[in-house]
């Protein structure tokens, strides 16, 4: 008998094939494979393939991008805190496992692309938003605002074969870097 899925249990398992075996993975046979169901069971939550992806970057956007930055809307105190949440958070919930796969994704497919500049604009305007706030302009805003994004979408890649607890270890030397004024 087939495992039951539903909408949730096939964007997970689509994300996690797409980490595992990259962009090729996306394709109705391929994940009906990876997760070991029939393609009824696709077409039973999706219209069709564009369908899916549009829904698989959505899900992607809400659990890595969009669920940080409601978790920091909702939190009080500064924005130097803030920013440290973030750096935190992104570690601890393993948000940007997704990131490389799909932003290589991105490079040959127009939904992708599309969900990649959505989710990089809410990241900049959210830390750009904490960088103003305490008290950065001009170009150290942007330079302060495009690094914190940058590094953090690729934290995990480049803290590859890294103990979480060794990412967490730099956190805060790397947040006096880039909250400290120069």
């Amino acid at each position: 008998m087939e495992t039951r899925y539903n909408i949730e249990d096939w964007l997970d398992g689509a994300l996690e094939a797409l980490a595992r075996k990259g962009p090729q993975a996306i394709t109705i046979q391929q994940l009906c494979e990876f997760l070991g169901v029939s393609r009824g069971s696709f077409y039973w939550h999706f219209k069709n393939r564009d369908t899916f992806i549009e829904k698989l970057m959505d899900f992607w956007i809400d659990k890595t991008t969009n669920a940080i930055a409601d978790a920091v809307r909702n939190l009080d105190g500064p924005a130097v805190d803030k920013l440290l949440f973030i750096a935190r958070q992104v570690i601890e919930s393993d948000a940007t496992r997704y990131d490389i796969p799909v932003r290589a994704w991105a490079e040959t497919n127009s939904i992708a692309a599309a969900a990649v500049k959505r989710a990089d604009r809410i990241r900049y305007k959210v830390v750009r938003e904490l960088f103003a706030e305490t008290r950065f302009s001009g170009e150290e805003l942007e330079m302060r605002t495009r690094t914190f994004v940058a590094y953090y979408s690729l934290e995990r890649a480049i803290s590859v074969n890294e103990s979480k607890k060794a990412r967490l270890s730099r956190i805060e030397m790397r947040h006096r870097l880039l909250t400290r004024p120069t």
